[in-house]
């Protein structure tokens, strides 16, 4: 069960660090800027630190 526990912060980590992998390299969205996108970003960054 212990492995359970301390796998547990690595998948969130994985999963965050994936997510802001995707929005990096995904192409624009329709109406979509860099700007916009750079947005997003700072706030993936942001969950990263947390």
């Amino acid at each position: 069960m212990e492995s359970d526990s301390s796998d547990k912060p690595e998948r969130i980590l994985r999963r965050l660090l994936d997510d802001y992998e995707c929005i990096l390299t995904r192409p624009l969205r329709e109406n979509e800027t860099e700007a916009d996108r750079q947005r997003v970003l700072i706030q993936a960054r942001a969950e990263l630190v947390r």
